[in-house]
């Protein structure tokens, strides 16, 4: 009967075969696996960053083009009345939406590329619902929505809402 060897259990994540491949130089005289490591890493951040930059190109494509339907939706002359308003409500609505995706490009401009801090009362977390607010609870999952308060009675009856203004 042969006697196993049990080996100790690592808590560090596996390093992914295509970085094993390296050299056997280490920068600063770090272990190869930490410097490896640290290089998957930073061309993770690499690759975030590029990322984010080419939505950033689009997005600002995107509200160019919206601003140039704009100009044109608010002169539209319909063969009808009925014509004109819709013209002139949808570019009412599509200069909502690029105030919003202005803000939205400000924001991610300012948190991935400057490595500012946005302050909740300035994020937009919803495109579609503008007034959601970040709700955090302690360490816990954040959640997205509105923080209510009911007041009732001992009938069960509610008797009062009152909405919380966000931070």
């Amino acid at each position: 009967m042969t006697q196993r060897q049990w080996k100790p259990i690592s808590t560090t994540p596996p390093i992914p075969p295509f970085f094993l491949t390296a050299s056997a130089s280490s920068p600063a005289g770090l272990p190869k696996e930490k410097s490896l490591r640290r290089s998957h890493y930073i061309s993770i951040a690499t690759i975030r960053i590029n990322a984010y930059r080419d939505l950033i190109r689009y997005a600002s494509l995107v509200k160019e083009y919206a601003k140039s339907a704009i100009a044109e939706l608010s002169i539209y002359e319909g063969h009808d009345l009925p014509d004109t308003f819709a013209g002139r409500e949808l570019a009412r609505r599509l200069e909502h939406a690029v105030n919003i995706l202005s803000k939205v490009i400000d924001q991610t401009e300012r948190r991935i590329f400057k490595n500012e801090k946005v302050p909740a009362s300035e994020k937009v977390v919803s495109f579609f619902e503008e007034h959601t607010d970040i709700i955090v609870k302690g360490r816990r999952q954040t959640e997205y929505g509105h923080k209510i308060f009911l007041s009732g009675g001992t009938s069960t009856v509610i008797l009062g809402c009152l909405e919380r203004q966000p931070c």
